[in-house]
């Protein structure tokens, strides 16, 4: 079993299933039924602190974790989650790593394509794309600073 970071239970077996096993299943033995995974692009599995807001007749808030990540979407944990169909904004933050010194900060925007609930455990998928928040430093202060 996995846990959130900073959670200390464990993630039920079907929320795992739900965020992390979404591939074609096999029937019989030699048909795969491929009706399942529906993404065009590859998942990564990320858990990082994020922020989402959605309005219907409000504005909503709320905070979360992502479980996963690609280029047609993201997949958030949370304990309050937007309705299907919603348009949602997901902002986080990439930490620095080899490819990259600085922390990146990206935003999600899309619709909520589903909702899971399993346990005390919510979640739910966003279909859409990414815009770099970072905002560079302009060239002429990291040419002074030094």
């Amino acid at each position: 079993m996995g846990t959130i970071s900073g959670s200390p239970e464990p993630l039920p077996a079907c929320f795992l299933l739900a965020t992390r096993y979404r591939k074609p299943i096999a029937k019989g033995s030699d048909k795969v039924d491929h009706s399942i995974e529906r993404r065009t692009s590859r998942r990564f599995h990320i858990v990082l602190p994020v922020l989402f807001r959605w309005a219907d007749s409000v504005e909503h808030y709320d905070d979360g974790h992502c479980a996963n990540i690609g280029q047609g979407g993201m997949f958030v944990l949370a304990a309050k989650c937007p309705p299907p169909g919603a348009e949602v904004a997901v902002e986080f933050a990439l930490p620095a790593f080899d490819l990259v010194p600085r922390p990146v900060k990206l935003r999600c925007i899309g619709r909520v394509s589903r909702v899971e609930t399993c346990y005390q455990l919510n979640g739910f998928a966003v279909a859409g794309h990414f815009l770099n928040e970072t905002v560079e430093e302009p060239f002429i202060n990291s040419v002074t600073a030094g």
